[in-house]
């Protein structure tokens, strides 16, 4: 038996899985490259009780597929700057 097929159109391509991302930056390593301008900053951020600045990702939305391998999307996550967290959505671009 020969079975013939006609207008079957397969469109293939693989969606970039982001399972986890995370950003942690110590506030003393912020630099302007003026030291009293840097202990002004240090002191806004209240770096003795929180040291460090952070980004946690929770999820992706508007993924599009741009060819190539690249995507664009927007990153929704929480950003913790002195101790006060907000979410925050961010636009990126994605080469996978």
């Amino acid at each position: 038996m020969l079975l013939e097929v006609k207008d079957i159109t397969v469109q293939y391509f693989k969606v970039p899985a982001i399972r986890n991302i995370s950003v942690n930056v110590e506030v003393e390593t912020l630099e302007s490259g003026k030291s009293v301008m840097d202990k002004k900053c240090y002191n806004a951020l209240k770096y003795k009780k929180f040291p460090n600045i952070g980004y946690e990702f929770k999820s992706a939305t508007n993924l599009q597929s741009k060819g190539g391998g690249a995507y664009t999307a927007v990153f929704n996550g929480n950003l913790t700057i002195a101790g006060n967290t907000q979410n925050v959505p961010i636009d990126v671009t994605i080469d996978a």
